[in-house]
């Protein structure tokens, strides 16, 4: 969703090359990578992860050479290289590239920050990230905290760094494309989700705090989401408490689905950069609940309304029961106002977007 949510909005300005995932489900893109270990997906190759984990480096290689010789017989002017790891193959491309091409780089930050877990630290993963930083000739950012880690942490020159907004992630456009969803939501019942990969800075722990402190009848919890390996949380306590469990992973039309069922959608995430998903909720009709933390109070399509006070499951109790008080007509209100702003958003992504891209070619040093 989001490469195709940047896709239709450079289209009429400028000609594009995509290099995309082989589940891209889109009908554009040059499909190169990961056919055999999907990012998204169930993981035929789960039972062996060390043999899956070099068939996937394997796969990065190969589809870095095929990109790499996309790019030398297209000869862009830009090159907007997603980041979404650190690999060090990943860096030699790119300086490859520096080297051998006459297109400028261009990084997208997506988590300018590292998420530290059991297997990763937070130090390193900096070090290895301000590498593929220098390599660059423009950072791409989507919020002002992105900026401010860029210039604080990693010492870029401010004028290197250009941004536009999170682009939205309609998952309503995916549903038309795969499934027909059909929303139905009890009148008198307050469904509440979380849903995703539950990595510990997600706040899964507050929110499970929360619910165990006493919540009204009348709101029904449903945690679905694939939980990561060294990670525990406590359901136990939880059971008969207006509480379900999907401990799996969620296919694409059930994760759309579930929020589509949804009154609210909980994002207790106690850190991070950068989130689509709020624009992925309300697209399907869905309210978000979200922590305080800056990336959600630098994002436009949310108010203080939308907002709990970060990492106190105290706050976030009481933001359920005001919830669990919201008439009909006052989530219908709720709705109609994040529609508002939901299309407003789009409207200045697409104009935001596309001055980015043409201040960038129109430079004469280019």
């Amino acid at each position: 969703m989001y490469t195709d949510e940047i896709y239709n909005s450079l289209k009429p300005k400028f000609s594009q090359i995509c290099v995309v995932n082989v589940y891209y489900p889109f009908n554009y893109g040059e499909k190169i990578f990961y056919r055999f270990t999907e990012m998204v997906g169930k993981n035929s190759l789960r039972k062996y992860p060390k043999f899956r984990l070099w068939i996937r480096l394997f796969e990065l290689i190969l589809g870095l050479i095929r990109t790499y010789m996309i790019i030398k017989i297209n000869r862009p002017r830009l090159v907007n290289y997603s980041m979404t790891s650190n690999l060090y193959v990943e860096y030699l491309f790119i300086k490859l590239l520096k080297l051998t091409s006459t297109s400028k780089i261009m990084i997208t930050c997506h988590d300018v920050m590292p998420f530290e877990t059991h297997y990763t630290d937070a130090t390193t993963e900096v070090k290895k990230r301000l590498k593929f930083f220098d390599l660059a000739d423009f950072l791409l950012t989507h919020n002002d905290n992105s900026k401010e880690d860029l210039v604080n942490t990693y010492s870029v020159n401010p004028n290197k760094i250009r941004s536009h907004n999170f682009p939205v992630m309609d998952l309503k456009k995916f549903c038309e494309l795969h499934t027909s969803t059909q929303i139905f939501r009890p009148v008198t019942t307050r469904k509440i989700l979380f849903v995703g990969h539950a990595r510990i800075e997600k706040g899964l722990d507050l929110l499970l705090t929360a619910w165990a402190l006493g919540v009204p009848e009348n709101l029904k919890l449903t945690v679905a989401c694939n939980i990561p390996l060294g990670t525990q949380y406590k359901f136990g306590d939880l059971t008969g408490k207006n509480f379900t469990l999907i401990e799996n992973f969620l296919s694409d039309e059930e994760y759309a689905f579930l929020i589509s069922q949804s009154d609210f959608v909980i994002l207790p995430y106690t850190r991070g950069t950068n989130s689509g998903i709020p624009s992925s909720i309300i697209s399907l009709g869905t309210i978000p609940v979200c922590s305080d933390i800056p990336m959600f109070r630098n994002n436009d399509l949310l108010g203080e309304e939308d907002l709990f006070v970060a990492g106190d499951p105290v706050a976030l109790s009481e933001k359920l029961i005001d919830l669990s008080k919201l008439s009909s007509g006052q989530i219908n209100d709720r709705n109609l106002t994040l529609g508002l702003r939901y299309s407003s958003y789009r409207e200045e992504f697409v104009s935001a977007i596309t001055n980015v891209y043409q201040e960038i070619l129109a430079d004469n040093n280019f």
